[in-house]
């Protein structure tokens, strides 16, 4: 949601988009919402995730994700807190379910 990633970042935070599709529209919308960290066919986003939060001196403990798929699982596994839209893979075992499905203020 662009208001929710709009007010995380206007408390100072971080937020990093990894996703395993390459598309011009994920890059305008990274812009548009100033998200500067972007990660495009990205076949591994556990080992992309570790790779950026060494470079911002984080740990998995303080970093929270939200993904969909099954290529998520590992990624949502490592976090200290996770996230799936409603209609996200049944085998995902998140934190927290979101009430609304991806694509639509998840």
């Amino acid at each position: 949601d662009g208001a929710a990633i709009e007010a995380w970042l206007k408390l100072g935070k971080k937020i990093a988009i990894i996703t395993g599709r390459n598309c011009p529209c994920v890059e305008k919308r990274a812009k548009d919402l100033k998200i500067e960290i972007l990660y495009q066919g990205i076949k591994d986003k556990l080992a992309c995730a570790k790779e950026i939060l060494q470079k911002l001196n984080l740990d998995f403990s303080q970093c929270a994700a939200i993904g969909d798929y099954f290529n998520d699982k590992a990624l949502l596994e490592s976090v200290g807190l996770s996230f799936k839209p409603k209609d996200g893979h049944k085998d995902l075992n998140v934190d927290i379910v979101l009430s609304k499905k991806g694509g639509k203020a998840a």
